[in-house]
């Protein structure tokens, strides 16, 4: 898996203009191109690199959720196109986009990549108009699928089209179900634990020369004690149990969302949404008495709630006390993890001077400030690693001194 890509091309974004570019990148190094849609869901975005040099480009329409841009990279343009067709789409509607995006093509002299989420499978062997459209689209633009795997179900409806094969060299499409899960119910934690204290933290970071170093560290060696001692398991698929008359008003809920902008459709959604909470609430009840009404079934019953499973252990305070809490836990763990940083006067080991470096520029607290903010965020990232929540572990462990790495 890529965990710092170059481009990242989004669909379904739910944005809107109160919600500022700056707070999906933060402080990370992309910029981003959008188009959002005016009314509820749907929208497209691209996110970059900041380094890479692109310039958006106009579009003929702005009826249609496309982001495009011209990238140079190498010497070169490559012009990269976003879109999303929503399933509510009519046939006008989507000849109207084909048209859109023909003149995007034609307009291009460079090398285009045209992908997004279509809603449309112009693979398959009996296509509707819509599918045709697309189809001839293709052929007319001497486009062609740079990858032909189903994306949803048996159907290719995201697609890359391209009139360059070489321009993209693999493609893969991630599963959408995990094919193996972590079971943190079948865990020997008695061994995992054993392991962890077994463990010299301090000579674990000994020698970092920065923040990152600790966090490569601590989460290695987090990562590592999870792939001992917790096994994989297969997910199990997700079934749908209920009645066919219910399932009949799943679908036709979910069909009322995708025109949820029109004011007479949201009406009828949120009538269609009361009745079927109502007939899944009836149905329970129903089955529950049915269930209760025979001896066999009511044994079967009370065994799966009476049989002991295996579960994740509680954690005991040092009064041989369950605790239930977040924050209990969470200071619980702190205190036990922090135990390994002291000596056995319960005194924190001294930071050896040659790693302080005190720097003139220090002396403004504007810039103390900066620096221990970024310092704060990279330091909260340890916490990422473990598989609970322990917010006070930082601050037991660095309240006595504060220091900054270089």
């Amino acid at each position: 898996m890529i965990t710092q890509p170059d481009i990242v091309f989004l669909t379904e974004t739910w944005l809107s203009s109160k919600i500022p570019s700056s707070l999906i990148i933060g402080s990370l190094p992309y910029t981003i191109t959008r188009c959002d849609r005016s009314s509820r869901g749907g929208g497209t975005c691209i996110i970059l690199r900041d380094y890479l040099s692109f310039s958006t480009v106009s579009l003929p329409s702005t009826e249609h959720e496309i982001t495009c841009i011209d990238l140079f990279h190498s010497s070169a343009y490559i012009r990269l196109c976003l879109v999303y067709r929503p399933p509510s789409y009519s046939l006008a509607k989507t000849d109207s986009l084909v048209t859109c995006l023909s003149d995007i093509h034609a307009s291009s002299p460079h090398p285009i990549i045209i992908s997004g989420d279509f809603n449309s499978d112009s693979l398959c062997a009996i296509p509707s108009p819509i599918d045709r459209l697309f189809r001839d689209f293709i052929i007319s633009a001497i486009l062609s699928h740079l990858h032909i795997f189903p994306t949803r179900g048996v159907r290719c409806i995201d697609w890359v089209l391209g009139n360059d094969s070489t321009i993209v060299s693999a493609i893969s499409v991630s599963p959408s179900q995990p094919l193996f899960i972590r079971d943190f119910s079948r865990v020997d934690y008695a061994a995992l634990s054993n392991n962890l204290l077994s463990i010299d933290w301090l000579s674990l970071f000994h020698g970092c020369p920065d923040i990152d170093s600790v966090y490569h560290n601590f989460s290695s060696t987090i990562h590592s004690a999870i792939g001992l001692f917790v096994p994989y398991r297969t997910p199990r698929p997700p079934s749908l149990s209920y009645p066919s008359h219910i399932i009949r008003l799943i679908k036709h809920r979910d069909q009322l969302f995708a025109k949820i902008h029109i004011p007479t459709v949201r009406t009828l959604f949120d009538q269609c949404s009361k009745k079927l909470l109502f007939e899944i609430d009836k149905w329970t009840r129903y089955s529950t008495r049915k269930k209760l009404a025979r001896s066999k079934d009511l044994y079967r019953h009370i065994s799966s709630l009476t049989k002991p499973k295996l579960s994740i252990p509680e954690l005991v305070s040092p009064n041989d006390e369950p605790v239930y809490d977040s924050f209990s836990k969470s200071n619980l763990l702190a205190s036990e993890f922090a135990s390994h940083f002291t000596l056995d006067d319960g005194l924190l080991p001294p930071l050896s001077s040659l790693r302080v470096q005190v720097r003139s520029d220090l002396k403004n607290s504007c810039s103390i400030k900066t620096r221990a903010q970024k310092a704060t965020s990279k330091l909260f990232l340890l916490l990422k690693a473990l598989p609970f929540n322990c917010p006070t572990i930082l601050l037991r462990s660095s309240r006595p001194y504060l220091f900054f790495w270089y």
